[in-house]
């Protein structure tokens, strides 16, 4: 087992090569990498890049997957997802992908908290409206890209580049069927009728009635709030799916995330209006 050091250079040879990734990608040097993010997924990165600097954004954000199945499939939906909504305001510029790194090279949002951040610690009323401002700005973007699955569709293709790849969240139907015999697993017994919701809900997710498009995971930390309100950074389960899976994080706030907790009901009410 690698010791601190061993870990030190690992991550250090794997930035190098993120780097040069990048580089290759955008067709033009990058330099001063600065860890964004790292862990044993993805490696991101915050590189200076001089063709910017006259704009005023001399920093680009490289993020790069594991090889492998898992990492094709992120990588294919981050880049169409990206290469879509990239002109909504409303998330990150594609700048470039490169499908034999599996490396994506965006726009740089700058430094600014999450809703996880502001969530944890400025406050009630601050927090209460960066929240309306988070939900609202998840609604503008499913409008912002409404009707446009045969792109997505298309971007997706192009990025798997033949690859057989699943899309995010496929098979979720079966897990949702599979819910009481997990919940029996720690002791939970399912009530009378809980089977027939399931179906339902499994229904629902196999052959939507309402269609939006979604980064796949927003939980409270994949956005930040700029000065020019809330831009979503995180699109690797990006795709279109049921309304209701987003609409129904607010009514068990937050679960695909690490900061699980409950929200005063018209506080919910009021995001899920908004």
């Amino acid at each position: 087992m690698a010791g601190p050091s061993g870990r030190d250079d690992q991550h250090a040879t794997r930035r190098a090569a993120v780097l040069a990734a990048g580089s290759a990608a955008l067709g033009r040097e990058l330099t001063g990498p600065e860890p964004v993010r790292d862990s044993d997924w993805t490696v991101v990165l915050r590189c200076a890049d001089e063709a910017r600097s006259a704009d005023g954004q001399g920093t680009v954000i490289v993020k790069a997957y594991p090889p492998g199945p898992d990492g094709e499939v992120s990588f294919a939906a981050e880049a169409a997802g990206l290469g879509l909504a990239g002109d909504t305001g409303l998330a990150p510029e594609l700048l470039a992908a490169d499908r034999r790194s599996l490396t994506v090279v965006m726009s740089d949002l700058g430094r600014a908290p999450s809703l996880a951040d502001t969530l944890l610690g400025t406050g009630q009323e601050r927090a209460a409206q960066a929240l309306l401002d988070w939900a609202e700005a998840c609604g503008r973007l499913s409008v912002a890209v409404a009707g446009r699955e045969p792109e997505f569709a298309r971007l997706r293709r192009e990025y798997a580049a033949g690859s057989r790849t699943r899309a995010p969240g496929s098979g979720l139907e079966q897990r949702v069927l599979g819910v009481a015999e997990r919940a029996a697993l720690v002791g939970v017994t399912a009530t009378e009728g809980l089977a027939a919701e399931l179906a339902e809900v499994a229904a629902e997710l196999a052959r939507p009635a309402c269609l939006v498009f979604s980064p796949g995971d927003i939980c409270p930390d994949n956005n930040l709030l700029t000065p020019g309100g809330v831009r979503f950074i995180d699109f690797e389960a990006s795709g279109y799916h049921a309304v209701f899976m987003d609409a129904a994080y607010l009514r068990m706030p937050f679960s695909t995330c690490w900061c699980v907790f409950r929200l005063p009901a018209e506080l919910r009410d009021a995001a899920e209006a908004r």
